[in-house]
């Protein structure tokens, strides 16, 4: 018998917003304030998702219903929604291609995350929202560079209301260029700041905030492009305060945080940044060969970079001035190199070549599990902790040493690894989860710990390791009798989890044979070793049972479950 495990995941959506518009014939309703966009982002998202955010409740909200874009269907109305609908178009009458209506409920007179509903515009700028809430709720359009907009309405449920179109000004923008060692500086973040003291709710891709009758941008951003220009876009008049947000240059190892913010008026023109900085070129050999793939880690003033060399061999970044640059060059197979470069002053251009030598000494590493497995073989995973450092993963099977009852693993190479001990019997085994793939289990629990492998010598860890636990699942009908039934396993958050079933005449319960039962029950392995969890087994014509267990390493769960027929 296999179990297949289901995760059900629901978001409910509410509705926070303004009532307007028609029901019979139209009632145009009147602005309640045009947003004021004190931060927007001049590119367009990168998801459709919906967050809403507010610091003081302590609450996030990862996603809402994202409505389709509209259709005549869709904006039929219900006898438990209500239905908003609006078009949003710029000045000029052009459908803006990012905009969403937005409903928010009111409390106090101000939105309150009590839920939300949003709805992205179709191709012919009409937008149409379902939402639950019944009164006074605010509707609100936002798009990215654009002013937004906010209309207090009136709401029934199971009608439909028309709300008077929305048009978006485009508002101010402040410009400027960012350099760096006298070259421009592509992928920076400059932000700016409208609202340092702001209640912050996190529409989607945009923060924003609520100010006594209007919503506003909060730290509206823009990347800036190869030259290093930037636009942010959609302001309204006012002082901001801009920054330098981020570098997402991978050839750039530098602070922001020491580039001064500059206090300015909005719409302004050349609000630039110079950052000090001078190029570092590194070339790594071996042998007169260049060594492509090395991480390098450098030190700049308080801050550590951690970059990788090219094919080629070859690294270069513009850093941040400093007295002297640590570098630690590490890659698998080779020796780790720790060297020192002189200090640089701004717009300098250095190069070095720096030699590393293959790895001749490994350390060994001594695991000690005190004899908890009860296995003689175990396999040792290794990954890095980082993505970029040590390598690829590697994995190593090995005896008990018989004179020290721990697990010697030779030849590792340095670096700081995440460790997984396999070990104890085992099985593969279709997995009830969906998609079936081949699952491995063992009757030990996997161990995971961190380790540091040093250059040459070797390291020891304690293991604790725990046995497997298991359900013993019986499923019987309203009278007693024996069924055949399927099922689903999921966590404590409804979320799928792999796990096998194995029936007690395959005779093979982790390799080893065991008696057959008169009641023919079914083994539940989970691949999570322990936790709650809930089983819900089903089968046509009866009605679904959910068991929920808490399942213990190295023990066995006993379950007789009833199914009620239909």
């Amino acid at each position: 018998m296999i179990l297949v495990i289901t995760l059900a995941t629901f978001g409910a959506a509410l509705g926070w917003a303004s009532r307007t518009g028609k029901r019979d014939s139209p009632t145009p309703a009147q602005p309640l304030a045009d947003f004021t966009p004190h931060d927007l982002h001049a590119s367009s998202p990168e998801d459709d998702d919906v967050r809403l955010a507010l610091p003081e409740l302590g609450r996030t909200r990862d996603a809402f219903a994202a409505v389709p874009a509209h259709d005549d269907a869709r904006c039929t109305t219900r006898t438990d929604e209500s239905v908003l609908a609006a078009s949003i178009r710029d000045e000029s009458g052009v459908h803006i291609a990012d905009a969403r209506l937005v409903v928010f409920t009111l409390v106090d007179d101000a939105p309150r995350l009590l839920g939300a509903v949003e709805a992205k515009c179709s191709g012919d700028s009409y937008a149409c929202v379902r939402s639950a809430a019944d009164g006074d709720v605010l509707v609100a359009a936002f798009a990215p560079g654009f002013v937004p907009m906010a209309r207090r309405v009136t709401n029934a449920i199971g009608e439909r209301l028309d709300v008077e179109p929305f048009v978006l000004k485009r508002g101010e923008s402040i410009t400027g260029r960012v350099r760096i060692g006298r070259e421009a500086l592509a992928r920076a973040e400059v932000e700016a700041v409208a609202c340092s003291a702001c209640d912050v709710l996190e529409l989607g891709y945009l923060p924003i905030a609520w100010r006594y009758d209007r919503f506003v941008w909060v730290k509206p951003y823009a990347e800036t492009a190869l030259d290093g220009s930037y636009t942010i876009r959609g302001l309204e008049p006012g002082e901001y305060k801009v920054r330098l947000r981020t570098v997402r240059h991978k050839d750039v190892a530098v602070d922001v945080s020491k580039a001064l913010p500059v206090r300015i008026e909005a719409p302004a023109e050349n609000v630039d940044f110079e950052l000090p900085a001078a190029r570092l070129e590194l070339l790594f050999q071996s042998e007169s060969n260049p060594v492509c793939c090395m991480d390098v880690q450098i030190e700049a003033g308080d801050r550590q970079f951690t970059r990788t060399t090219g094919d080629d061999g070859r690294l270069s970044i513009l850093i941040q001035p400093a007295l002297a640059y640590p570098i630690i060059a590490t890659r698998r197979g080779y020796e780790t190199r720790r060297t020192q470069v002189r200090g640089m002053i701004d717009g300098e251009r250095v190069a070095h070549t720096i030699q590393v030598d293959p790895q001749k000494v490994f350390a060994t590493v001594h695991i000690d599990d005190s004899g908890d497995a009860g296995v003689n073989e175990a396999t040792f995973v290794f990954q890095p902790r980082w993505p970029l450092m040590h390598g690829s993963a590697f994995e190593r099977t090995v005896r008990r040493e018989v004179t020290t009852g721990e697990f010697l693993i030779p030849d590792v190479p340095s670096g700081a690894w995440m460790v997984t001990m396999r070990s104890g019997r085992g099985i593969k085994v279709t997995s009830s989860a969906e998609g079936r793939s081949l699952l491995s289990l063992r009757s030990n629990c996997d161990s995971e710990f961190a380790l540091a492998v040093p250059d040459t010598g070797s390291v020891k860890a304690r293991v604790a390791v725990k046995k497997r636990g298991a359900v013993r699942l019986v499923v019987r009908d309203e009278n007693g009798r024996r069924i055949q039934a399927h099922g689903k396993l999921v966590d404590a958050h409804g979320g799928e989890l792999d796990a096998a079933l194995i029936k007690s005449e395959d005779n093979i319960r982790f390799g080893g044979p065991f008696a057959d039962n008169t009641d023919d029950p079914t083994f539940v392995y989970p691949l999570a070793c322990e936790g709650p969890f809930e089983l819900l087994v089903y089968e046509d014509g009866y009605e679904m049972e959910r068991v929920k267990l808490q399942l213990q390493p190295g023990s066995v769960t006993s379950l007789d479950v009833r199914l009620r027929a239909r």
